[in-house]
């Protein structure tokens, strides 16, 4: 009878004993744990084409790349203008063997860069450089500003409390920068006419830029193509502007801190 009893009792302690890793099963104790692969980063894109008809390439950034909604607009525009392209390339070969003329394949690259980025916005520009048979290539901008916490692109106007305040603030220092630059390049010689006169903004793609890269726009850059502020012979016309700190007072206060004066 207590040998009875003394094999209950060291039973029941055994069934209250704690498992340990050395109780489970072997099959059990050696799976290996599973581990989380962090998400790769998003890489730069670029696309690069060439035929008989045309030469082409697109490309943008990382940054870009990273924002679904931004990359697909890119996307979009990179099929428009390929489509476009490939068209008039197109018409001018056909034509050229109507009449007949040589044909020149065409060629069209458009290339995005960050200008600067901050948490709630990215600055985009576009150097686009294109030929289509005339006598010589074309070159042009583009530029955009996400705002990441819309989700969209907004106008650089919308930045400020007041549109007008940046006309107001910065049209004549640009202007000076401007004249300046147009002497140099005419070594002195004052043209009259359009290129003497100092374009509209309305002209010009204005482009915030982030130039010491402490994801705080320092410079305001403002790029005209050919014929815009010279003749075509002078190129692109390229002016870029250290923020005052009174263009700071003027911006929306949700995007205040996005950027830094550099004159004081």
């Amino acid at each position: 009878m207590r040998t009875t009893l003394l094999l209950v009792l060291i039973a029941g302690i055994t069934a209250c004993k704690p498992a340990t890793n050395e109780d489970a099963p072997a099959n059990v104790a050696n799976v290996p744990t599973a581990r989380v692969q962090a998400p790769r980063p998003a890489e730069p894109f670029r696309l690069a084409e060439e035929n008989e008809l045309i030469d082409f390439s697109y490309s943008y950034p990382a940054k870009a790349a990273a924002i679904p909604a931004l990359a697909q607009q890119l996307q979009g525009d990179m099929a428009r203008i390929k489509a476009e392209a490939i068209g008039f390339a197109t018409e001018d070969r056909d034509s050229a063997a109507e009449m007949p003329r040589p044909f020149h394949g065409h060629y069209l690259h458009k290339g995005w860069t960050s200008a600067g980025d901050s948490p709630p916005l990215l600055s985009l520009v576009a150097t686009t450089e294109s030929f289509t048979g005339g006598a010589h290539g074309n070159s042009g901008f583009s530029a955009l500003l996400w705002d990441r916490q819309s989700g969209h692109k907004i106008p650089f106007a919308t930045l400020f409390q007041l549109p007008a305040s940046f006309e107001q603030l910065m049209r004549a220092p640009y202007c000076r920068a401007l004249d300046a630059e147009r002497l140099k390049r005419r070594e002195g010689e004052v043209l009259e006419g359009q290129f003497s006169e100092c374009p509209k903004t309305s002209e010009l793609l204005v482009v915030p830029s982030d130039e010491d890269g402490d994801h705080r726009f320092d410079h305001i850059r403002f790029l005209a193509g050919p014929y815009v502020a010279g003749p075509y012979v002078e190129g692109e016309y390229e002016i870029s502007l250290p923020i005052p700190r009174s263009l700071l007072g003027a911006l929306k206060p949700e995007y205040r801190d996005s950027f830094e004066s550099q004159l004081q």
